[in-house]
């Protein structure tokens, strides 16, 4: 599927570069800088990302890197509350970073594919030498998101990008591919309460088709995936980017001392308001994807800790989850017996 941007702004100017014929308008021949939030879903990464959004000349995202995938098809809902074709702001951005062009979706997502295939994967991590099949492949990746993330910090006169995709291979991916400067944060969370969060059944009323009840995935298989993905995002992030790792729980118990200390890690001299009395004001973000009911709270928004799961989550999942996860829980100086808290 084609899709055809026009123009929304022409002030765009800078560097031309070749992709498969056509015309390549970057934003500046710096790099962009991208703080990429790793790990596994149904960590907060949508708040913090929202709250590290709120700080001057930083622009939150969401999870972009399926932006070709919910054009193409599943129509979700923007931050703003508006469906993703017809917002606004996302319009303009992709007006401006393809400027009467089509974008092949189907072209684009095969790439990504191709570049998130098991052989592709380990050659991505090894790097060097390794990555020369895959040249073209990351080139033409990287110049098109360059243009978009470009797009996006003309239009908003902002200085870097937070995305919260958490899929540990997208960081990779930008890094490797030579257009951003990439620190990968990794957020890490209770596997108590990932699995609390993935095994309830909800109706998702911000999608648009037929697709109207989010996914639930079973106690084992999100026991695996929490392994899989926090290892995959240590690996992947050590070996490619400046790295940082943070609990949940730590954030939202101290949100001023982290919001401080990520956004130092990602050179960004900035304060969110707010942040020092956990409220942050926050206005409608155009985040996509990500959690709904984080994704679109506007206002003043209460930094406070996601307990519920120590109350609700059955005792026998959670032995089992506990069991599983075990040594992961230990890393990261998790309880295997955890206590409710006190009122």
């Amino acid at each position: 599927m084609k899709r055809d941007y026009t123009p929304a702004r022409k002030n765009l100017v800078a560097t031309t570069l070749p992709l498969s014929g056509s015309t390549l308008i970057l934003r500046a021949v710096t790099r962009i800088r991208i703080l990429c939030i790793t790990g596994v879903g149904r960590t907060g990464s949508t708040l913090i990302d929202r709250v590290l959004g709120s700080a001057p000349g930083v622009v939150a995202v969401g999870e972009s890197r399926a932006l070709w995938v919910r054009l193409r098809g599943r129509n979700s809902f923007c931050g703003c509350g508006e469906p993703q074709h017809d917002c606004g702001w996302w319009t303009a951005a992709l007006g401006a970073a393809f400027p009467g062009q089509e974008i092949d979706f189907d072209t684009e997502i095969a790439r990504e594919r191709r570049l998130m295939s098991p052989k592709s994967v380990a050659r991505l991590i090894a790097g060097g030498r390794w990555l020369r099949p895959l040249r073209e492949d990351l080139r033409a990746y990287g110049e098109l998101r360059a243009r978009l993330y470009g797009a996006i910090l003309e239009q908003e006169g902002a200085r870097a990008i937070v995305d919260s995709t958490k899929f540990p291979l997208y960081a990779l991916l930008l890094a490797r591919s030579g257009k951003f400067d990439v620190r990968a944060l990794h957020l890490v969370r209770d596997s108590r309460a990932v699995g609390y969060a993935r095994t309830k059944l909800r109706a998702n009323p911000k999608v648009t088709d037929a697709a109207t009840t989010q996914m639930r995935v079973g106690v084992t298989t999100m026991a695996w995936r929490w392994t899989a993905y926090n290892a995959l995002a240590e690996v992947s992030g050590r070996r490619t980017a400046p790295y940082l790792r943070v609990r949940y729980e730590d954030f939202v118990a101290e949100p001023a001392r982290w919001t401080a200390r990520v956004l130092a890690f990602a050179g960004i001299e900035a304060s969110v308001p707010g942040i020092e009395a956990a409220v942050v004001p926050m206005a409608r973000h155009h985040v996509v994807g990500s959690n709904p009911v984080a994704r679109e709270a506007s206002g003043l928004v209460r930094i406070v800790a996601d307990t519920a799961w120590l109350r609700e989550f059955p005792r026998r999942s959670k032995v089992v989850t506990t069991i599983l996860t075990a040594p992961g829980l230990l890393q990261y100086r998790y309880p295997l017996r955890p206590r409710q808290p006190r009122p």
